[in-house]
Formats: structure tokens, C-alpha cells, sequence
């Protein structure tokens, strides 16, 4: 499962344990699973500012050309309480894997 949870914090850095978000990256982006860039905790003078993306080309060259397309797809789950490992798998196979539907007439 490609999945990044983030908890948000308020500005005195007090946890708001019941809002969250999951982001799902889904597998056929370039470079999938795709790298994360994550700021250091003593970035921006040690202010300890958060900051997380998906960086799908980290580590890897993408050569973009004129007049071809690109898409790169996720999914942004907010919720509150706690999330399961069962949920979140779930979530993301929905996402990851949905239903094909074929419409015979």
C-alpha cells in the first residue's frame, strides 16, 4: 500500500489528534512508489516548519516532452478518530485498483 498519513499540529505545536489526512499515491505514477521529500526538523533556521511531498523525481530523471501528456494521481482521505490498517487498505485498493464496469447492451 502506498500511503502517507500526516497528523496536523496546531501553530503552538499542540497535536489535533482528531483531524488527519491519508494521501495515496497511486501505482502507476512515474516512478512509483515514489520518493518523499521531507524537510529536517531544523530546516528554516530550526523552526521545525513540516513540510512532505511526493518527489517522483528524486532520484530519478523524467524527460517531459512537447505535446505529450503526464498524470500523476492521488488521493487525499481526511477524517477524524484513528485509522485502521484494514480501512486504509481499503481505501487505497479503492483508489489503487477500482471496479471495472462493462456495460453490455
Amino acid at each position: 500500500m502506498e500511503l502517507l498519513l500526516v497528523g496536523f499540529m496546531s501553530q503552538d505545536n499542540v497535536a489535533i489528534e482528531d483531524v488527519r489526512v491519508c494521501c495515496f499515491r497511486h501505482p502507476e505514477n512515474y516512478n512509483a512508489p515514489e520518493p518523499l521529500r521531507i524537510w529536517d526538523e531544523n530546516a528554516n533556521g530550526g523552526r521545525g516548519d513540516a513540510f512532505v511531498n511526493f518527489a517522483p523525481t528524486k532520484n530519478k530523471d523524467w524527460k517531459l516532452m512537447p505535446g505529450e501528456h503526464y498524470k500523476l494521481c492521488y488521493r487525499i482521505f481526511s477524517y477524524d478518530g484513528e485509522m485502521t490498517r484494514e480501512r486504509a487498505d481499503r481505501l487505497w485498493n479503492d483508489f489503487a485498483y477500482p471496479p471495472k464496469v462493462t456495460i453490455k447492451q
